[in-house]
């Protein structure tokens, strides 16, 4: 810190006196004044080198809080940042500062923002799903909800009893708070702080709560050794989960609330069948396990003990598949990121993060100064919250080093798509709320009606090629509608066991028939469903031995599928086939009949059709159904231009038009002409109109 001390008070603007701001360095260090070569030659070694030393020194105290928003770091480079950039350009050293600037950006993954206002050791924390509110309890029953943009308290409740809460839960829009309180659960309103419920069940101290996805369901663990399944409505008891041996510490729900994972002082990890009350057992840690979560796909759990380890678990087998070893004390929380890429655990003061694909430590977050007992993921996944004993939360931003990856399209199921009517004056989604499918109208702004009747939420919605029906999707049906009279006119089930848990349908489109819906899934399986006849089967020539990714064409009629020829080339193609001449005259399923195939001598990460069917886009380049590479010469380059989302970006064709800021991670996209409307994670819902001609004009001028 002396470095910085003696910048601070000898760095000034114009420090040799400049006559005129064209002089050159050589010129002003020729006509130094008395006095001043030595101020100058003083300063180079502190110029250079104070973040360094801040970096050697930056598990200390000192530096911790030098590093803090209102830190001197902050106060030296608010005052003095010019002037410490023209000292180094003086000394011929201005390289320095862009080592310096990746050394700060390096140690400031440390807290973006501190959220003090707890008068006693913070017992537990949560973030609401939306990521808007966090709510955290202290050991004095003191429960508070934070604006978690600005960081500003928006609510204080002080519990009556002073209990200890060992846990808290949240819903999704973080309006309703779920603390226990010694054998009972409380459900507060968050805004009044009203208790609006309280759930009475078990017999001994709850230690551990979790709310469904879905906002649906409660679980509980407790001193008694069982898991209780609540309703929350209804506040009444659906199962209990009896199997552990001693007391359960931690509860989590699956992705699709259909299962609980549980942690218990035996050692063990129980996953159980939420409604049938089966369960795996989980063998591996040698003391009690404190922390569990699930990854985004439900594939895989992550456990945090007492044993000081963290452990990833597959779900299908109930075997380990991973041992982290890092932390010099019992493991209290687990997270994963939002696309399972990461994974955070919060032990001795500090949280470590752990990439998913090599297991290796990505980073050591530090600056807690007592037992971090909670961390979450924010939607984005580029910053975590985490609580501690020291009676703080911090907000850490993981971006710096370059931790993030790209939240892709259609990632989670829980976002139902979007589409848009043949004549683009409506828009229809799926509810994650309450299960229905809701159809706007885009000029009013209102909504034109509610389809209602899935008991899950929807996962993807269609309106045929004449707007007069709809078909949605749900993880265990689709139903049929008639806009108009929002009559369900029928419902298909597929009654085979899908391989995997989270493989629902994620796109839908009427084929060309009018007979029959074709269905995407989550891992790529395409699947026909015959109206009439309720029959399902799956298109198996469509899959490649590597990697399947398929993508529907908004008439129903094209599928395209990426293959790999093997695992170590870099070629792709891309099949087409065509599901108007694969259907016979009653909807059944023939031959898939494959028309195209489109060979590229580059790996294809992304692909997608236009509007209008015509044309696909690729991350490689512009192809035309049945056709070739549109080259840029082509007169069918105008005709081309229709506009698609890739990653952040919105596109026209191969030009970038409009970057929406990765705070905002986008789940799933439609196109009709000049309309983009795009679903953020939140549940948001952003309609942009682009006139592509005139943007075409301008950027051609």
């Amino acid at each position: 810190m002396n470095c910085l001390t003696h910048l601070s008070k000898q760095l000034k603007a114009n420090m040799l006196n400049c006559p005129h701001h064209s002089a050159t360095r050589e010129a002003m260090l020729e006509n130094l004044r008395d006095g001043e070569e030595i101020v100058l030659a003083s300063l180079g070694y502190a110029a250079a080198f104070w973040a360094q030393h801040l970096d050697l020194a930056k598990d200390t105290s000192i530096v911790r809080d030098a590093l803090a928003d209102d830190g001197f770091v902050k106060n030296f480079l608010d005052a003095h940042i010019l002037e410490w950039l023209e000292c180094l350009s003086l000394l011929n050293q201005l390289p320095r500062a862009v080592d310096a600037l990746k050394t700060l950006a390096s140690l400031s993954t440390g807290a973006a923002n501190t959220l003090t206002g707890h008068l006693q050791y913070i017992e537990a924390m949560t973030l609401s799903l939306n990521g808007q509110r966090i709510v955290s309890a202290d050991a004095g029953g003191t429960i508070k909800v934070w604006n978690a943009t600005t960081g500003e308290t928006m609510k204080t409740i002080q519990l009556v009893d002073t209990n200890a809460t060992y846990s808290l839960a949240c819903s999704g829009d973080g309006q309703l708070i779920v603390p226990p309180s010694s054998s009972n659960i409380r459900l507060l309103n968050a805004g009044t702080g009203s208790v609006e419920r309280t759930l009475v069940g078990h017999s001994d101290t709850v230690l551990a709560v979790a709310i469904s996805h879905d906002d649906q369901r409660i679980a509980s663990g407790s001193r008694d050794n069982s898991v209780r399944l609540w309703d929350a409505d209804k506040g009444l008891v659906e199962n209990t989960l009896v199997g552990h041996s001693d007391e359960v510490w931690a509860v989590a729900f699956s992705p699709d609330s259909r299962r609980i994972a549980s942690g218990s002082e035996d050692g063990t990890i129980k996953l159980w069948e939420t409604l049938a009350g089966e369960a795996k057992t989980l063998i591996g840690h040698e003391d009690n396990v404190t922390a569990v979560a699930f990854s985004p796909t439900g594939r895989r759990i992550v456990s945090g003990s007492s044993d000081m380890t963290v452990r990833v678990w597959d779900t299908t087998t109930a075997l380990v598949e991973k041992v982290l070893i890092g932390h010099k004390d019992g493991v209290h929380s687990v997270a994963f990121s939002p696309i399972g890429h990461l994974i955070a655990s919060g032990s001795d003061h500090t949280i470590r993060l752990w990439d998913t694909t090599t297991w290796e430590l990505q980073d050591t977050l530090v600056g807690h100064t007592g037992t971090v007992n909670d961390v979450a993921f924010f939607a984005t996944g580029q910053r975590i919250v985490s609580s501690s004993y020291d009676s703080t939360m911090k907000i850490w931003d993981t971006s710096v080093k370059g931790l993030q990856r790209d939240v892709p399209v259609n990632y989670r199921n829980k976002y139902g798509s979007i589409a848009f009517s043949p004549n683009g004056c409506q828009i229809a989604y799926g509810s994650k709320e309450d299960s229905t499918v809701i159809v706007w109208d885009i000029k009013k702004g209102t909504v034109r009606t509610t389809l209602v009747g899935h008991t899950d939420y929807v996962t993807a919605v269609a309106f045929s090629s004449d707007g007069q029906q709809m078909v949605s999707a749900s993880p265990t049906v689709i139903k049929i509608w008639d806009v108009d009279t929002r009559v369900n006119k029928a419902t298909l089930v597929d009654h085979k066991i899908p391989k995997y848990r989270d493989d629902y349908p994620n796109d839908v489109a009427f084929l060309p028939d009018g007979r029959s819906i074709l269905s995407l899934s989550a891992h790529h399986i395409a699947k026909v469903w015959n109206i009439l006849t309720r029959d399902v089967k799956a298109l198996r020539d469509c899959y490649s031995i590597d990697r399947p990714v398929l993508a529907l064409s908004r008439n129903g009629r094209w599928l395209a599928s990426r293959s790999r020829r093997n695992n170590k080339s870099t070629t792709n193609s891309i099949k087409l086939f065509d599901l108007a001449q694969s259907l016979n005259t009653e909807g059944e399923l023939l031959e898939l009949q494959m028309s195209q195939e489109i060979e590229i001598s580059a790996s294809v990460s992304w692909f997608d059709f236009s509007t209008d069917s015509d044309y696909l886009a690729t991350n490689r380049g512009i192809y035309r159904v049945g056709g070739t590479t549109i080259e840029r010469s082509s007169q069918e380059l105008d005709a081309s231009q229709f506009l698609y989302v890739y990653r952040q970006w919105i596109k026209c064709g191969q030009t970038p038009v409009l970057r929406i800021p990765p705070d905002f991670p986008l789940a799933r996209y439609n196109v009709n002409g000049d309309q983009v409307a795009i679903r953020f994670y939140g549940g948001e819902i952003l309609i942009i109109t682009i006139d592509r001609r005139a943007f075409l004009s301008a950027a051609t001028t």
